[in-house]
Protein backbone atom coordinates (compact mmCIF):
# COMPACT_ATOMS: atom_id res chain seq x y z
CA UNK A 1 0.00 0.00 0.00
CA UNK A 2 1.00 3.38 -0.32
CA UNK A 3 2.89 5.47 2.52
CA UNK A 4 2.54 8.96 2.84
CA UNK A 5 5.21 11.27 4.56
CA UNK A 6 4.83 11.84 8.54
CA UNK A 7 7.29 14.69 9.62
CA UNK A 8 7.19 13.15 13.21
CA UNK A 9 8.91 9.76 11.37
CA UNK A 10 11.95 11.16 10.36
CA UNK A 11 13.91 12.97 7.55
CA UNK A 12 14.13 9.79 5.31
CA UNK A 13 9.71 9.52 5.61
CA UNK A 14 9.39 13.09 4.94
CA UNK A 15 11.38 13.14 1.61
CA UNK A 16 10.64 9.56 -0.11
CA UNK A 17 6.98 8.17 -0.90
CA UNK A 18 7.04 4.64 -1.42
CA UNK A 19 4.77 2.24 -2.89
CA UNK A 20 5.46 -1.20 -1.84
CA UNK A 21 4.56 -4.53 -3.48
CA UNK A 22 5.03 -8.31 -3.14
CA UNK A 23 7.16 -8.14 -6.62
CA UNK A 24 9.31 -4.80 -5.23
CA UNK A 25 8.70 -0.96 -5.20
CA UNK A 26 8.21 2.32 -6.34
CA UNK A 27 9.86 5.20 -4.12
CA UNK A 28 9.59 9.18 -5.10
CA UNK A 29 12.15 11.46 -4.24
CA UNK A 30 10.12 14.64 -3.40
CA UNK A 31 13.15 17.12 -3.42
CA UNK A 32 14.12 16.34 -6.58
CA UNK A 33 11.49 14.81 -8.26
CA UNK A 34 13.09 11.55 -9.05
CA UNK A 35 11.16 8.25 -9.04
CA UNK A 36 12.66 4.45 -8.82
CA UNK A 37 11.99 0.73 -9.35
CA UNK A 38 13.40 -0.93 -6.73
CA UNK A 39 13.73 -4.63 -5.99
CA UNK A 40 12.08 -6.82 -2.82
CA UNK A 41 14.48 -6.43 -0.50
CA UNK A 42 15.35 -2.21 -1.70
CA UNK A 43 11.59 -2.27 -1.08
CA UNK A 44 11.67 -3.68 2.37
CA UNK A 45 15.04 -1.68 3.35
CA UNK A 46 12.56 1.36 2.15
CA UNK A 47 9.84 0.75 4.38
CA UNK A 48 12.19 0.23 7.21
CA UNK A 49 14.18 3.27 6.90
CA UNK A 50 10.62 5.23 6.63
CA UNK A 51 9.88 4.08 9.87
CA UNK A 52 13.24 5.04 11.68
CA UNK A 53 15.68 7.63 11.41
CA UNK A 54 17.59 5.10 13.96
CA UNK A 55 20.68 4.07 11.31
CA UNK A 56 21.36 1.06 14.03
CA UNK A 57 17.97 0.38 14.57
CA UNK A 58 17.25 0.51 11.01
CA UNK A 59 20.42 -2.38 10.43
CA UNK A 60 18.65 -4.43 13.05
CA UNK A 61 15.47 -4.22 11.46
CA UNK A 62 17.38 -4.71 7.90
CA UNK A 63 18.81 -8.18 9.41
CA UNK A 64 16.04 -9.39 10.87
CA UNK A 65 13.60 -8.75 7.94
CA UNK A 66 15.65 -10.31 5.27
CA UNK A 67 17.94 -12.71 7.46
CA UNK A 68 20.97 -11.70 6.76
CA UNK A 69 24.08 -10.82 8.98
CA UNK A 70 24.71 -7.19 10.03
CA UNK A 71 27.62 -6.86 7.63
CA UNK A 72 25.45 -7.95 4.92
CA UNK A 73 22.95 -5.81 6.21
CA UNK A 74 25.23 -2.73 5.97
CA UNK A 75 25.90 -3.14 2.62
CA UNK A 76 22.71 -3.50 1.39
CA UNK A 77 21.37 -0.44 3.61
CA UNK A 78 24.41 1.58 1.58
CA UNK A 79 23.15 0.44 -1.40
CA UNK A 80 19.88 1.60 -0.99
CA UNK A 81 20.88 5.07 -0.49
CA UNK A 82 23.41 4.84 -2.75
CA UNK A 83 20.89 3.91 -5.48
CA UNK A 84 18.26 6.80 -4.20
CA UNK A 85 21.58 8.83 -5.41
CA UNK A 86 21.49 7.52 -8.87
CA UNK A 87 19.70 9.38 -11.87
CA UNK A 88 16.37 9.13 -12.69
CA UNK A 89 14.48 6.42 -14.32
CA UNK A 90 12.86 9.69 -16.71
CA UNK A 91 15.73 10.27 -18.37
CA UNK A 92 15.70 13.20 -20.69
CA UNK A 93 12.54 15.34 -21.07
CA UNK A 94 10.77 14.50 -23.94
CA UNK A 95 9.43 16.23 -26.82
CA UNK A 96 9.73 19.53 -28.04
CA UNK A 97 7.00 21.77 -25.26
CA UNK A 98 8.30 21.90 -21.93
CA UNK A 99 6.26 23.13 -18.88
CA UNK A 100 8.51 24.70 -16.06
CA UNK A 101 7.61 26.30 -12.79
CA UNK A 102 8.14 30.23 -13.19
CA UNK A 103 7.70 32.63 -9.87
CA UNK A 104 4.56 31.91 -8.88
CA UNK A 105 3.32 30.45 -12.11
CA UNK A 106 4.37 28.49 -14.98
CA UNK A 107 5.45 28.87 -18.57
CA UNK A 108 5.54 26.62 -21.49
CA UNK A 109 8.67 26.79 -23.34
CA UNK A 110 8.72 25.64 -27.44
CA UNK A 111 12.86 23.98 -27.60
CA UNK A 112 14.76 27.10 -26.23
CA UNK A 113 12.17 30.06 -26.08
CA UNK A 114 9.30 30.67 -23.89
CA UNK A 115 5.64 30.72 -25.56
CA UNK A 116 3.18 30.93 -22.64
CA UNK A 117 2.74 31.85 -19.27
CA UNK A 118 0.35 30.90 -16.84
CA UNK A 119 -0.77 32.68 -13.96
CA UNK A 120 -0.24 30.73 -10.64
CA UNK A 121 -3.50 32.17 -8.92
CA UNK A 122 -5.87 32.98 -11.83
CA UNK A 123 -4.48 30.11 -14.24
CA UNK A 124 -4.61 32.93 -16.99
CA UNK A 125 -2.90 32.24 -19.91
CA UNK A 126 -0.80 35.03 -21.76
CA UNK A 127 1.69 35.25 -24.20
CA UNK A 128 5.09 34.86 -22.56
CA UNK A 129 7.30 38.12 -22.34
CA UNK A 130 9.23 38.51 -25.28
CA UNK A 131 7.40 36.13 -27.22
CA UNK A 132 7.13 36.31 -31.04
CA UNK A 133 3.40 36.55 -32.12
CA UNK A 134 2.97 33.08 -34.00
CA UNK A 135 -0.32 31.86 -36.33
CA UNK A 136 -3.52 30.45 -34.77
CA UNK A 137 -2.48 26.93 -35.67
CA UNK A 138 0.51 27.05 -33.75
CA UNK A 139 -0.55 28.79 -31.07
CA UNK A 140 -3.34 26.09 -30.72
CA UNK A 141 -0.87 23.78 -30.31
CA UNK A 142 1.01 25.65 -27.83
CA UNK A 143 -2.55 25.62 -25.98
CA UNK A 144 -2.92 22.01 -26.43
CA UNK A 145 0.43 21.67 -24.82
CA UNK A 146 -0.63 23.26 -21.55
CA UNK A 147 -3.99 21.87 -21.10
CA UNK A 148 -3.12 18.86 -19.52
CA UNK A 149 -1.07 20.53 -16.83
CA UNK A 150 -3.66 23.21 -16.45
CA UNK A 151 -6.28 19.72 -15.89
CA UNK A 152 -4.18 18.61 -13.57
CA UNK A 153 -3.91 21.98 -11.34
CA UNK A 154 -8.23 21.57 -11.63
CA UNK A 155 -7.86 18.43 -10.09
CA UNK A 156 -7.86 16.53 -13.33
CA UNK A 157 -5.66 13.74 -14.44
CA UNK A 158 -4.79 12.91 -18.27
CA UNK A 159 -2.96 10.30 -19.32
CA UNK A 160 -0.79 10.78 -23.14
CA UNK A 161 -2.55 8.29 -24.69
CA UNK A 162 -5.24 7.53 -27.22
CA UNK A 163 -8.25 5.72 -26.66
CA UNK A 164 -11.11 3.45 -28.49
CA UNK A 165 -13.88 0.83 -27.75
CA UNK A 166 -13.10 -2.54 -29.20
CA UNK A 167 -15.51 -5.30 -29.15
CA UNK A 168 -16.70 -4.43 -25.49
CA UNK A 169 -13.70 -3.03 -24.07
CA UNK A 170 -11.95 0.35 -23.65
CA UNK A 171 -8.40 0.39 -24.11
CA UNK A 172 -6.22 3.36 -24.07
CA UNK A 173 -2.51 2.62 -25.62
CA UNK A 174 0.03 4.93 -23.64
CA UNK A 175 3.19 5.83 -25.19
CA UNK A 176 5.37 8.52 -25.63
CA UNK A 177 5.60 10.58 -29.22
CA UNK A 178 6.88 7.98 -32.40
CA UNK A 179 5.16 5.13 -29.77
CA UNK A 180 2.50 4.22 -32.59
CA UNK A 181 -0.65 5.19 -30.15
CA UNK A 182 -2.61 7.42 -32.20
CA UNK A 183 -1.84 5.13 -35.50
CA UNK A 184 -2.78 2.14 -33.57
CA UNK A 185 -5.93 3.90 -32.34
CA UNK A 186 -7.46 4.71 -36.19
CA UNK A 187 -6.01 1.28 -37.12
CA UNK A 188 -8.68 -0.14 -34.68
CA UNK A 189 -10.69 2.75 -35.54
CA UNK A 190 -10.69 1.67 -39.20
CA UNK A 191 -11.38 -2.52 -37.95
CA UNK A 192 -14.97 -1.15 -35.93
CA UNK A 193 -14.02 0.52 -33.23
CA UNK A 194 -15.07 3.53 -31.49
CA UNK A 195 -12.19 5.79 -31.58
CA UNK A 196 -12.43 8.49 -27.80
CA UNK A 197 -9.30 10.05 -27.99
CA UNK A 198 -6.21 10.34 -30.47
CA UNK A 199 -3.26 11.73 -28.07
CA UNK A 200 -5.32 12.92 -24.64
CA UNK A 201 -7.20 10.43 -22.11
CA UNK A 202 -8.73 12.63 -19.44
CA UNK A 203 -9.94 10.50 -16.38
CA UNK A 204 -13.04 11.25 -14.97
CA UNK A 205 -13.79 13.05 -11.34
CA UNK A 206 -14.49 9.86 -9.85
CA UNK A 207 -11.18 8.44 -8.33
CA UNK A 208 -13.07 5.15 -7.03
CA UNK A 209 -13.41 4.44 -10.42
CA UNK A 210 -11.48 4.38 -13.59
CA UNK A 211 -13.23 6.16 -15.99
CA UNK A 212 -12.52 8.35 -19.22
CA UNK A 213 -15.04 11.42 -20.37
CA UNK A 214 -15.93 9.84 -23.87
CA UNK A 215 -15.78 13.53 -24.59
CA UNK A 216 -13.11 15.49 -22.93
CA UNK A 217 -10.34 15.46 -26.02
CA UNK A 218 -12.52 17.46 -28.08
CA UNK A 219 -14.10 19.45 -25.30
CA UNK A 220 -10.04 20.46 -24.55
CA UNK A 221 -9.54 20.86 -28.71
CA UNK A 222 -12.28 23.43 -28.67
CA UNK A 223 -10.65 25.33 -25.74
CA UNK A 224 -7.53 25.15 -27.13
CA UNK A 225 -8.95 27.06 -30.54
CA UNK A 226 -11.05 29.41 -28.86
CA UNK A 227 -8.11 30.46 -26.84
CA UNK A 228 -5.49 30.28 -29.46
CA UNK A 229 -7.72 32.66 -31.47
CA UNK A 230 -8.07 35.20 -28.67
CA UNK A 231 -4.29 35.41 -28.12
CA UNK A 232 -3.97 36.19 -31.51
CA UNK A 233 -6.30 38.96 -31.89
CA UNK A 234 -5.38 40.44 -28.67
CA UNK A 235 -1.36 39.43 -27.73
CA UNK A 236 -1.29 41.47 -24.69
CA UNK A 237 -4.27 40.71 -22.78
CA UNK A 238 -4.73 37.42 -20.76
CA UNK A 239 -7.57 34.48 -22.01
CA UNK A 240 -9.42 32.51 -19.17
CA UNK A 241 -8.13 29.60 -17.72
CA UNK A 242 -9.15 26.40 -18.62
CA UNK A 243 -12.84 25.53 -17.67
CA UNK A 244 -12.78 22.53 -15.99
CA UNK A 245 -16.14 22.26 -14.60
CA UNK A 246 -16.79 22.14 -18.55
CA UNK A 247 -14.13 19.51 -19.57
CA UNK A 248 -15.68 16.64 -16.67
CA UNK A 249 -18.93 17.01 -17.68
CA UNK A 250 -20.59 14.82 -20.16
CA UNK A 251 -20.50 11.07 -20.17
CA UNK A 252 -18.37 8.74 -18.99
CA UNK A 253 -16.89 5.50 -19.88
CA UNK A 254 -14.87 2.66 -17.80
CA UNK A 255 -11.31 2.28 -18.59
CA UNK A 256 -10.60 -1.52 -18.65
CA UNK A 257 -6.87 -2.35 -19.92
CA UNK A 258 -3.67 0.28 -20.94
CA UNK A 259 -1.70 -0.81 -23.22
CA UNK A 260 1.94 0.32 -23.34
CA UNK A 261 3.41 0.78 -26.66
CA UNK A 262 7.52 1.22 -27.43
CA UNK A 263 8.32 1.54 -30.90
CA UNK A 264 11.15 -0.79 -30.25
CA UNK A 265 8.51 -3.71 -29.91
CA UNK A 266 7.29 -3.11 -33.50
CA UNK A 267 7.75 -6.79 -34.68
CA UNK A 268 5.49 -9.63 -36.03
CA UNK A 269 2.01 -9.77 -37.63
CA UNK A 270 -0.66 -9.84 -34.42
CA UNK A 271 -1.01 -7.36 -31.23
CA UNK A 272 0.80 -9.29 -28.28
CA UNK A 273 0.50 -8.48 -24.65
CA UNK A 274 2.57 -9.12 -22.12
CA UNK A 275 2.18 -8.83 -17.75
CA UNK A 276 3.69 -5.90 -16.12
CA UNK A 277 5.29 -6.64 -12.16
CA UNK A 278 3.18 -3.84 -10.17
CA UNK A 279 6.06 -1.75 -9.78
CA UNK A 280 7.30 -1.98 -13.52
CA UNK A 281 3.16 -0.87 -14.26
CA UNK A 282 3.61 1.91 -11.96
CA UNK A 283 6.76 3.37 -13.47
CA UNK A 284 5.35 3.04 -16.81
CA UNK A 285 2.22 4.82 -15.99
CA UNK A 286 3.97 7.68 -14.48
CA UNK A 287 6.19 8.19 -17.55
CA UNK A 288 2.55 8.55 -19.16
CA UNK A 289 1.14 11.01 -16.99
CA UNK A 290 1.25 14.46 -17.02
CA UNK A 291 2.22 15.87 -13.62
CA UNK A 292 1.26 20.05 -13.31
CA UNK A 293 4.03 20.65 -11.25
CA UNK A 294 6.83 19.42 -8.69
CA UNK A 295 6.35 20.73 -4.81
CA UNK A 296 5.87 17.66 -2.94
CA UNK A 297 1.86 18.52 -2.40
CA UNK A 298 1.43 18.04 -6.10
CA UNK A 299 3.85 15.22 -6.44
CA UNK A 300 1.64 13.27 -3.27
CA UNK A 301 -1.31 13.71 -5.40
CA UNK A 302 0.16 12.99 -8.85
CA UNK A 303 1.34 9.40 -7.00
CA UNK A 304 -1.21 8.39 -5.33
CA UNK A 305 -3.49 8.63 -8.03
CA UNK A 306 -1.15 6.58 -10.13
CA UNK A 307 -1.07 3.88 -7.38
CA UNK A 308 -4.99 3.77 -7.28
CA UNK A 309 -4.98 3.81 -10.85
CA UNK A 310 -2.96 0.28 -11.24
CA UNK A 311 -5.17 -1.44 -8.71
CA UNK A 312 -8.14 -0.05 -10.50
CA UNK A 313 -7.19 -0.88 -14.44
CA UNK A 314 -5.41 -3.90 -16.25
CA UNK A 315 -2.05 -2.81 -17.36
CA UNK A 316 0.30 -4.31 -19.83
CA UNK A 317 3.55 -4.03 -22.45
CA UNK A 318 2.00 -4.65 -25.92
CA UNK A 319 3.98 -5.32 -29.00
CA UNK A 320 2.52 -4.16 -32.63
CA UNK A 321 3.21 -4.71 -36.12
CA UNK A 322 5.48 -2.52 -38.26
CA UNK A 323 3.66 -0.81 -40.82
CA UNK A 324 0.23 0.26 -41.11
CA UNK A 325 -0.88 -2.42 -43.25
CA UNK A 326 0.25 -5.08 -40.81
CA UNK A 327 -0.91 -2.87 -38.08
CA UNK A 328 -4.69 -2.61 -39.63
CA UNK A 329 -4.93 -6.07 -40.18
CA UNK A 330 -3.65 -7.14 -36.64
CA UNK A 331 -6.65 -4.81 -35.53
CA UNK A 332 -9.29 -6.34 -37.18
CA UNK A 333 -7.94 -9.72 -36.15
CA UNK A 334 -7.93 -8.52 -32.57
CA UNK A 335 -11.26 -7.41 -32.59
CA UNK A 336 -12.61 -10.68 -34.26
CA UNK A 337 -11.08 -12.66 -31.27
CA UNK A 338 -11.60 -10.62 -28.90
CA UNK A 339 -15.68 -10.39 -29.81
CA UNK A 340 -15.56 -14.37 -30.23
Amino acid sequence: MIQTPSPAIGSFAERYLLAHFPSGGVIVDLVTGNYFRVNTSAAVICEILRSTDDRARALSHVGQELGIDPEEAGRALSGVIATLSAPSVRGEIQGSYHFFPAGDGYELWHGDHRVLQVDGGSLEIRLASGAETTNVAQLELYVRALAPKLLFQGGVTVLHASACLAAGTLIAFAGLSGAGKTTTAKAFGDAGARVFSEDLVILGPQKERAEILVEGEATVQAWAAKTAAQLRSAPSEAAPPIPVASVVEGPTADLDLILFLDRSRRRGTDLTTSTLEKPDALVSLMAHDFLGAAEPRTWRRFFGDAVAMIRLVELRAASVPDGLERLATAATRYMSSTAS
